[in-house]
């Protein structure tokens, strides 16, 4: 999914760690905006990806921690 969110390619979560949580992208009023991230999720081409990585910039919003250095978390 990398391929089609590049902002989140380079995040800092330590391999092996499993979160859960959602993709959000924000209005111009920081207001969660679902559409655009149906929008941002049917965007197949390279080059459209590219735009709205930087137009509709998408955030992973963390809930839950469930695996960390071999131990669950339910």
């Amino acid at each position: 999914m990398t391929h089609r969110f590049p902002e989140l390619q380079d995040s800092s979560i330590p391999k092996g760690l499993v979160l859960d949580g959602e993709l959000i992208v924000t209005d111009d009023r920081g207001r969660p905006d679902f559409e655009a991230v149906i929008k941002r999720l049917q965007t197949r081409d390279p080059v459209n990806v590219k735009r709205l990585d930087s137009s509709l910039p998408v955030h992973y919003v963390v809930f839950d921690l469930l695996y960390h250095r071999g131990s669950t978390f339910p």
